[in-house]
């Protein structure tokens, strides 16, 4: 019987497989801060439905976290989501002294450990995925979650500012991409905002209208321009790559 990573890589070749390779994900937010529990959670669910990867549904807080801010975290199995109390971002003078983070920041280090334990117990049968926010997504994260009012208010009234938080969430999202290539993680990246964001978005309008059209349509460049400075910083020769392209249109997934 072929492992994961051999009918991946055989599905990518276009060489015969034994059957279709399948995986899957889901936020367990009641272990997913704790090392220990959550590597043992992720290895029962991969195990139970033979997935042939495994996609590490990190904290969805967890670059607001990193970023010291104040969260009541979900205590309900079904929703992945707390309460951010307060935000890193609060005001465009925080935006524009966003610091870059090194990797010793202990949200980092947290999610290295649990992927290094997925590593250990998996070998080489199973490629591993991590998770990473596009920078305008972490950026967005830090300032309101799934809500892009206070995004786009930053847009309107201090561009510059905005671009100085974007400039630092990408030289913070090297320095995480440089470590999981270095324990030889590959990742998946998500690149603009999911569909919940956009249901967000139209209960809104009345806000946005306020801010206007075009500082909307400015944040949508920003998150393909910092977006590709994060891809092009990746070297084309890693094995595999899974790379989630959100945008205002639909959802698309390049593989």
């Amino acid at each position: 019987m072929m492992t994961g990573t051999q009918r991946i890589k055989a599905l990518l070749d276009g060489s015969p497989i034994d059957r279709t390779p399948i995986g899957g994900w889901y936020h367990m937010p009641l272990v997913d801060r704790n090392v220990t529990d959550f590597t043992r959670e992720l290895i029962a669910s991969t195990d139970l439905n033979k997935w042939d990867f495994i996609k590490i549904m990190t904290n969805g807080h967890f670059y607001t976290e990193a970023y010291g801010g104040d969260i009541a975290f979900s205590k309900v199995n079904t929703m992945w989501s707390g309460t951010v109390k307060r935000y890193p971002i609060r005001s465009a003078a925080d935006a524009r002294n966003l610091p870059v983070l090194d990797i010793d920041n202990p949200v980092w280090q947290r999610e290295l450990k649990i992927l290094r334990n997925l590593k250990d117990y998996y070998q080489d049968r199973l490629p591993i995925v991590a998770t990473i926010f596009n920078p305008l997504t972490a950026v967005q994260e830090c300032a309101g979650c799934l809500d892009p009012v206070p995004m786009l208010h930053l847009m309107a009234e201090d561009p510059d500012a905005l671009h100085k938080a974007l400039e630092a969430m990408t030289q913070t999202n090297f320095i995480y991409l440089d470590a999981l290539f270095a324990e030889g993680i590959i990742f998946g990246a998500h690149f603009g905002r999911d569909r919940e964001t956009r249901r967000h978005r139209n209960a809104d309008q009345v806000h946005l209208r306020q801010v206007g059209a075009l500082a909307a349509e400015q944040l949508s460049h920003l998150s393909v321009a910092f977006g590709l400075l994060v891809a092009e910083g990746i070297d084309s020769l890693r094995f595999w790559h899974m790379v989630a392209f959100f945008d205002l249109k639909g959802l698309f997934k390049i593989f």
